[in-house]
């Protein structure tokens, strides 16, 4: 669900869903609108940097980017090819993973795909699951689905991006993502509190 205007925090806030690490006592925003990651983002003063994928192309073991604290890596167990300005896992029921190069990165949200085998959209689920074990299943069209995180304390070091489609093998697939990075992460819970967003254990 991509949300087309902002009107104020509740509006925001009704799109998060806050889980908390049980562990780690760490907690992970998750938001299915590109808007609310955005305003999440700015609001804690993450410093925000967009990765499209429109220069890549072929096939290879990984593709990198990014400097820094941007710096990154997608790659699958068997390769990853680019092509029509996305990655994607070379086989079928694959994890596409992302993995981040520096210890200050917060936020991550993308725009995600399942492709069938001969590279067409089709629906399905995906699971994206980050590299403290937090998870966020969502469905997805014909068309880019948009997910995001935000972690409130924590950093992120990867995100695996796993899918389940209507048909065998399906591929997953990246187009564009946007990396968050802070030097001191701020609380989240003001802004959670003010939308009564509830809390869900990690499973």
């Amino acid at each position: 669900m991509h949300m087309t205007s902002c009107t104020g925090t509740a509006v925001v806030a009704s799109s998060l869903l806050l889980i908390t690490g049980a562990s780690t006592q760490a907690s992970i925003v998750v938001t299915n609108s590109e808007i609310a990651y955005e305003h999440v983002a700015s609001t804690l003063g993450l410093q925000l940097h967009e990765e499209s994928l429109d220069a890549y192309i072929g096939s290879a073991a990984a593709f990198t980017g990014g400097n820094d604290l941007w710096a990154w890596e997608l790659t699958a167990t068997n390769g990853v090819t680019a092509f029509n300005s996305m990655v994607m896992a070379n086989s079928g029921n694959t994890a596409l993973s992302l993995n981040f190069e520096s210890d200050q990165v917060f936020s991550i949200g993308g725009e995600f795909l399942l492709l069938s085998p001969e590279g067409s959209p089709i629906t399905g689920l995906i699971q994206l699951l980050l590299s403290d074990g937090s998870s966020y299943i969502s469905t997805v069209s014909s068309e880019e689905t948009f997910a995001g995180f935000l972690s409130d304390d924590l950093n992120i070091t990867s995100l695996n991006i796993i899918g389940f489609g209507d048909s065998a093998p399906d591929v997953t697939a990246l187009s564009s993502f946007t990396i968050g990075v802070i030097p001191a992460p701020a609380s989240i819970f003001s802004l959670l509190a003010l939308g009564g967003i509830g809390r869900r254990r990690r499973r």
